[in-house]
């Protein structure tokens, strides 16, 4: 989908030389997939203390069987 966004030069530049891609469109895509799974190991890492986890892969191996 192509869209126009009005970005700092600046800062693209600097997130062209930080991820290693020569253009801008790559660098948008890239810092966008970057923040949306920050993002959503943020959200799991919510969970810390909620959810039990059994960590116990014998057992997980023998009940497929």
């Amino acid at each position: 989908m192509r869209t126009n966004v009005t970005i700092d030069s600046q800062l693209i530049h600097a997130v062209q030389h930080a991820v290693g891609v020569k253009t801008k469109a790559k660098a948008v895509v890239i810092a966008l997939s970057d923040y949306l799974r920050w993002h959503r190991i943020a959200k799991i890492k919510g969970y810390r203390g909620k959810v039990r986890f059994r960590n116990d892969t014998v057992s997980y191996r023998r009940h497929d069987r």
